[in-house]
């Protein structure tokens, strides 16, 4: 019997902790300082000027603003948050914006996986000043790596790019040809979850321009 395995990608993209100082302020940062663990720096997410943004309220999903201009620190909002959104700041400390994304669905036969690659390493580095040598003042710097899955798909390759944590690259191919051994239908993100939590999720998938890889 012939298994297939399922990728899905483009959900919610999530925008971390962040803050308003005023229902009238258009300017949403970071609830994090740069050198925390939970900071986000909104230029590498795959967001673009224009999108709406909302936030769940009672399991609702409440629009507030479109993104009139990224930086790493802050997003530029299209209009006044208002006051539900100050005053969930007020009542929580912060929000947790996201946009909102229609999710793609793909699927392959799992012996059509035809190998993968690393497409980009990440960095994982920290930075002292000449004065002060404490780690805990330094600037830290961590990037995710991605990997680059293949399947044949009639005459043509597609990728499949997925993100890894710095470090955890080779590991997170061999577990991934694990889950290709598993005699079922496989669900690409729910079954490596299992086996390594060093996997952040898929990036993309593209037709390569290559119609064979070696």
């Amino acid at each position: 019997m012939k298994y297939n395995i399922t990728f899905s990608y483009g959900a919610n993209i999530h925008l971390g902790t962040c803050v308003v100082t005023a229902q009238d302020d258009t300017s949403m940062t970071n609830y994090y300082n740069s050198t925390e663990s939970g900071y986000t720096d909104f230029t590498t997410l795959d967001l673009n000027v224009g999108e709406k943004l909302y936030v769940t309220y009672d399991k609702r999903n409440i629009f507030f603003a479109r993104i009139s201009a990224i930086a790493a620190n802050s997003i530029t909002l299209s209009s006044n948050p208002g006051q539900v959104i100050h005053n969930r700041v007020l009542t929580k400390g912060h929000i947790s914006p996201y946009v909102r994304r229609t999710p793609y669905l793909y699927s392959y036969p799992c012996s059509n996986y035809c190998g993968a690659s690393l497409s980009k390493k990440g960095e994982n580095f920290s930075v002292y000043t000449e004065s002060n040598p404490i780690y805990s003042d330094a600037t830290h710097t961590e990037t995710n790596s991605v990997i680059s899955l293949y399947f044949l798909k009639g005459n043509n390759v597609e990728e499949i790019k997925v993100e890894v944590k710095v470090g955890s690259e080779s590991s997170a191919i061999r577990d991934f040809q694990k889950i290709l051994r598993l005699e079922k239908d496989v669900n690409f993100m729910s079954e490596i979850k299992k086996i390594n939590k060093d996997v952040i999720g898929i990036n993309s998938i593209t037709a390569s321009n290559k119609s064979k890889l070696y």
